[in-house]
């Protein structure tokens, strides 16, 4: 029991399901040597020790005030998420694996909360007013009937609660786990995608920069938070079944034909829609009479960044050196990286 449990405090406090952690823990023999867990368990005996830690008291076992503390923790946070009700932990099952890299893509329904739902509407409708007022204004791409807002991060603290929920931690756990204690992934990019009455389709790619054939392992992942009914009509994303194992990029005929055998990611509103980077996907046009508004979160694998990024520049040099520096030095350490002119 005493392995048991020191195994689930490590699942508890490095953010990882069960199975997850089991697999990561036998590559990793430091961890159970660092908590001092001396035979791993299987999951039944973790399943079991969880039963126990939420139906015994666990003040009476052989173990410090501090341990106790964190056992106490583990099922107050439990209880209040049980009782939280607006957003739930989220494991996988293994039909949702299945489906999720057979076809790269998976729906979520009912993961955000209405009431949320309209608040993020309403700091978007904000936001847009904001820079730049209504259609052809801000950051607009294609015909202009298409808008982005960028740096969400940095414009509300509301979109940092989204953008933390758990649903798309486990998603994007899933699709980017390898055997490691790293992170598996990062945040690339968060922002609003606005399609205005009259969007046109968008031609059909793949997001991932990278030259033919695609490797086998992903690049980039992408959350898609519905905070309004995503209809064909107005321009949900299309995509096409199971093309991110094809390795390839839709060629210049492909990219412009209409008559591919697509999809429509249809969800409502409180859903959140992923789909893998390799996967063939566009968005759709819009054909009804009010602006379709989402939340996109962007990903990536992490080692694209650890095995370049020896020393991280952006916590090292304050504001003050950053802005004295050459815009050559600037450029070359990417200070302006992902900035977006509007």
């Amino acid at each position: 029991m005493h392995d048991a449990i020191c195994t689930l405090m490590g699942c508890y406090y490095l953010g990882v399901d069960l199975q997850e952690a089991l697999l990561e823990f036998r590559a990793h023999r430091f961890f159970c040597d660092a908590v001092g867990v001396v035979k791993l368990p299987g999951e039944t005996d973790m399943r079991a020790a969880l039963e126990f830690l939420e139906q015994s008291p666990v003040h009476g076992l052989n173990f410090g005030s501090r341990t106790i503390e964190i056992f106490d923790r583990i099922l107050a946070d439990l209880e209040q998420q049980e009782n939280k009700g607006e957003f739930f932990k989220k494991q996988l099952t293994i039909e949702e694996k299945n489906f999720l890299h057979e076809n790269g893509y998976l729906i979520v329904e009912n993961a955000i909360p209405e009431s949320l739902c309209d608040e993020l509407a309403e700091k978007v409708n904000r936001l847009m007013l904001l820079e730049g007022g209504q259609e052809g204004a801000g950051y607009v791409y294609g015909s202009g009937k298409m808008r982005r807002i960028y740096h969400l991060l940095a414009k509300d603290k509301i979109f940092s609660k989204i953008i933390l929920h758990p649903v798309a931690h486990a998603v994007m756990s899933e699709m980017f786990y390898r055997p490691t204690f790293h992170t598996k992934y990062y945040l690339t990019s968060f922002h609003a995608n606005i399609l205005f009455p009259g969007a046109e389709e968008q031609v059909w790619h793949v997001d991932a920069n990278v030259p033919e054939p695609l490797p086998p392992w992903i690049i980039r992942s992408n959350s898609n938070f519905i905070i309004e009914d995503y209809s064909e009509e107005n321009g949900a994303t299309q995509i096409i079944e199971g093309s991110h194992h094809w390795g390839r990029k839709p060629n210049a005929q492909e990219a412009q034909a209409h008559d591919l055998n697509f999809i429509s990611l249809k969800a409502p509103k409180g859903s959140i829609v992923f789909w893998h980077g390799h996967l063939w996907h566009r968005s759709g046009n819009n054909r009804s009479m009010k602006p379709r508004v989402a939340l996109l979160g962007c990903y990536s694998a992490s080692f694209f960044r650890e095995v370049c990024m020896e020393e991280n520049p952006y916590l090292s040099l304050s504001q003050n050196m950053v802005s004295s520096m050459p815009q050559e030095l600037k450029s070359i350490l990417g200070w302006n990286h992902g900035a977006k002119n509007y």
